[in-house]
């Protein structure tokens, strides 16, 4: 039997799907996953794991059997089944000329959360903000949406529009670069924001002047 047919023998359709339901939050993980347990026979039974302390509390809770909390616990881990922080993390930027730093910030994002949105400044949005770009928007976002860490790429046409994308797409934190600490606090009454260190000695106005420098 496989490892879904065995849990669904032993411990019942009902507490199996609500285990399932609770993991299905919208991470690409879960259908990888479920696609394994359906097909794998590879099961250890009663393997009481150091990984039980690893449970996230909203699936112990829905776990009263501590058989069960024990053998799903290491059946995860086995998968490598990672449990985020968040579900839905958007965060914002130019991202032209792409380096290291924004793969850092994008790579941290996703490290935290299910699904990452980026939304990318429009030439037009960067026009108004004073700012212009050496790449056109149709190409930065086709680099960043080919981020193997980001899951959806949005455009970004006004300051004003973070309130309703965070409405929109069911948002839990809002991620940017610490040199923007204070700026978004107001959105903290939506979702939490989170300021991530930028990484140093490297931004887009940096490699621009090098590059003049090279001229």
């Amino acid at each position: 039997m496989t490892i879904l047919e065995t849990l669904y023998t032993k411990y019942g359709h009902d507490a199996i799907d609500r285990i399932l339901s609770v993991l299905n939050h919208g991470d690409r993980n879960y259908q990888t996953f479920y696609q394994y347990i359906s097909t794998s026979n590879h099961y250890r039974d009663n393997n009481v794991s150091h990984y039980k302390n690893r449970i996230i509390p909203d699936l112990e809770r829905v776990i009263s059997n501590k058989f069960l909390l024990y053998e799903f616990t290491n059946i995860l881990c086995e998968f490598n089944f990672e449990f985020k922080r968040f579900n839905t993390i958007i965060t914002y930027g130019t991202f032209d000329l792409f380096h290291v730093g924004h793969l850092n910030l994008l790579n941290k994002a996703k490290s935290m959360c299910n699904t990452l949105i980026v939304g990318v400044s429009t030439d037009e949005f960067n026009a108004l903000k004073g700012k212009q770009c050496v790449i056109p928007y149709e190409q930065r976002s086709l680099i960043v949406s080919n981020i193997r860490a980001v899951d959806k790429v949005i455009p970004e046409t006004s300051w004003e529009q973070k309130t309703n994308d965070i409405k929109q797409y069911h948002v839990d934190c809002f991620v940017i670069g610490d040199d923007w600490v204070g700026k978004f606090d107001y959105l903290s009454e939506l979702c939490v924001v989170q300021y991530i260190p930028r990484t140093d000695g490297i931004s887009s106005t940096e490699v621009k002047q090098s590059i003049k420098t090279l001229k």
